[in-house]
């Protein structure tokens, strides 16, 4: 009897994360397993810096930890690229999340594939920025013309490096990334939504495939986080698919690793296959389907909240008025009453 519930609180437990703040007005979280980074560049340092049979030089355990933090920094700027991106176009940002495989810019659906085309590409846009802003030190730290001292010509050397290995990383043609974003953009401009995620979705799955077995056979280190991704891109891919197949597959809005996902308003699968019979589910589909029924539950759950929340700030101002209220009150009925107006 008590098994369900135990399922749930182990759910909520690996799926736990920790509010960073408000930054911009946006609320950025962290999942607490982002350690895993650190421990691979540890062991990463360990390898080259470290003569076997003696200890490592702490430098380097402070320059693992300050590499991770460099890394989610710069993932951090590409995600406020997509978020401001977002704004910009009047799509809401509810939050922007760190994880091991990446970060995410929770949002609102999109309107057009010009909306996603244009919120992808302000992501991968930010590094070619801090490219350019980084060249000239760079390149002077390495022929010895710049001297920023052991942690600072170590960080510049990483921060110039990420940059170029994230735009690479994230322009490939693999959905549910940036470059697979664009692409299905780019083809909805073309043909039908539903076929071009197909497309797209297809293309990412194989990619995905890919990353797993690179993960097991080719990646000395960080195998286990080429592994994840490639895992979780498979699942957002296959995910993706049975929506197009089934329904507009930019109907409700879904997660994305390096990025976003927005879903499109006023498409129909106009292509869909004559055989209405129910598909068969298979482990996959099972367990999105159960994850989609949980995520209703919640929705569900939060919209409550919001409306007694609401309804205690409204008996408050009935008592004493809107100069009663804190700031922090003003601004939650004012995000409310907008949420109640865009629905």
């Amino acid at each position: 009897m008590d098994q369900p519930e135990y399922r749930s609180s182990f759910l909520r437990a690996m799926s736990k994360t920790f509010s960073l703040g408000r930054w911009f007005d946006f609320e950025f979280r962290i999942h607490w397993s982002v350690f895993i980074y650190f421990l691979f560049a540890l062991q990463g340092y360990s390898r080259a810096f470290s003569t076997p049979g003696q200890p490592m030089d702490g430098r380097y355990a402070v320059l693992a930890l300050l590499g991770v933090l460099l890394l989610f920094a710069i993932v951090s700027v590409h995600e406020l690229g997509h978020a401001f991106a977002a704004r910009r176009r009047g799509i809401e940002v509810h939050s922007i999340s760190l994880s091991p495989i990446g970060g995410a810019a929770w949002m609102g659906r999109s309107r057009s594939p010009e909306d996603e085309l244009i919120v992808t590409l302000w992501g991968p846009a930010v590094h070619p920025v801090m490219i350019l802003l980084s060249i000239g030190p760079y390149f002077m730290s390495q022929e010895g013309t710049l001297d920023l001292g052991f942690y600072g010509n170590q960080l510049l050397y990483q921060f110039f490096w990420l940059n170029i290995i994230l735009l690479g990383f994230n322009l490939l043609p693999s959905f549910p990334m940036d470059g697979g974003r664009i692409l299905r953009a780019l083809l909805s401009q073309r043909m039908n939504p539903s076929r071009a995620t197909i497309i797209a979705a297809t293309i990412g799955k194989v990619a995905s495939v890919l990353f797993i077995l690179g993960g097991i056979f080719w990646v000395a280190e960080y195998w286990l986080i080429w592994i994840m991704i490639g895992i979780s891109n498979f699942m957002v891919c296959q995910q993706e698919l049975m929506l197009a197949r089934e329904e507009n597959p930019y109907g409700q809005p879904t997660f994305a690793y390096g990025g976003f996902e927005g879903a499109y308003g006023g498409y129909s699968a106009t292509d869909e296959t004559d055989d209405e019979r129910e598909p068969r589910r298979g482990p996959i589909r099972r367990f999105l389907d159960a994850r989609a029924e949980r995520a209703r539950v919640r929705e569900a759950i939060d919209e409550a909240e919001l409306k007694a929340n609401v309804d205690d700030l409204l008996r408050k101002v009935s008592e004493v008025g809107m100069d009663g209220l804190t700031d922090e009150e003003r601004r939650f009925l004012e995000k409310a009453s907008d949420r109640y107006r865009k629905s």
